[in-house]
């Protein structure tokens, strides 16, 4: 069979079997993944494949994940969330169920309460499941916004001592936060000029035009910042997985307006304004960002 006829005859079970693929199989798998496209020139690949007992314990670990999201989850909905690592496969109702709910529920996980999360012991669990980037990133900003800088520090090494570039450019972009909070702007921005070198990720591009309206380089802000809202589509999953991150971009339209409201474009920085405050304004009314957002939309 070549290959044209292959993708022609291909079809999608409904359920997979309850059988897992054999250690050759899932070798010959893991080799056709290496070859899939890679415009973002992120390789070298790497997979995690659990299996056996250890699909138990992931599977422990996103009931804990669930429970401390939601503490008043029952027995019915963590024995779900415990399934979702034995099941072996996901219907077609399931995979629309996701898509429909996806971007709903990653905007009502956007600004969780941040003491919660860093001392929550499932966010310590995850960080042993592994050193990938979409663990650590996210558990590093968490750190950050806690003021946590030296375990942000750490994972930051973590990520640049695995010498991949995909892996450093996530390291530069923590660097860069770190030096935020230090009040380090220029060594910020140097550090996100760096990581956008290695790798021009969406993060490295958002965070670097935050950063500009924050020192009032209007002009360099809003070149990042409508570059982001152009590449918005990237930070739907940034880590190239099958977690939404569309709350990365949940502050976007705030930090874009600000930028146009510096250069005076004033219309167009009202109406980012109100969608900002259409995503965050109902779902977080004491936060800053929204205050600020209302007073300047004159709302």
């Amino acid at each position: 069979m070549d290959a044209l006829q292959a993708l022609l005859s291909r079809i999608s079970p409904a359920r997979l079997a309850p059988d897992e693929p054999d250690p050759v199989r899932i070798e010959q798998i893991l080799a056709a993944g290496l070859r899939a496209a890679d415009h973002g020139r992120l390789r070298p690949w790497r997979f995690l494949v659990v299996r056996g007992e250890a699909r138990h314990r992931f599977g422990e670990l996103l009931a804990d994940g669930l429970k401390s999201r939601n503490p008043e989850a029952g027995a019915e909905l963590l024995e779900a969330e415990r399934n979702k690592a034995l099941r072996n496969g996901i219907t077609r109702e399931e995979k629309i169920r996701r898509q429909e709910n996806a971007n709903i529920d990653a905007m009502m996980r956007i600004h969780r309460r941040i003491d919660e999360t860093v001392e929550d012991p499932a966010t310590a669990d995850a960080l042993k499941l592994g050193k990938s980037e979409s663990i650590i990133v996210p558990a590093a900003r968490l750190f950050l916004r806690a003021g946590k800088k030296d375990q942000a520090e750490e994972l930051a090494a973590d990520l640049d001592n695995q010498l991949q570039t995909q892996s450093r450019a996530y390291a530069r972009i923590i660097d860069g936060n770190v030096a935020l909070l230090n009040r380090r702007r220029a060594t910020a921005i140097d550090a996100f000029r760096d990581a956008i070198k290695l790798a021009d990720f969406w993060m490295g591009r958002f965070d670097m035009g935050v950063t500009y309206v924050q020192v009032g380089l209007w002009v360099e802000a809003l070149s990042e910042l409508d570059a982001c809202e152009k590449r918005r589509g990237e930070a739907t999953a940034i880590f190239l997985d099958d977690s939404p991150t569309l709350r990365y971009q949940a502050t976007l339209p705030y930090w874009l307006a600000r930028a146009q409201e510096g250069l005076a474009q004033e219309a167009a920085a009202r109406n980012n304004y109100r969608a900002f405050l259409s995503i965050r304004g109902a779902d977080a009314p004491d936060d800053p960002l929204v205050a600020d957002a209302r007073r300047r939309a004159g709302s």
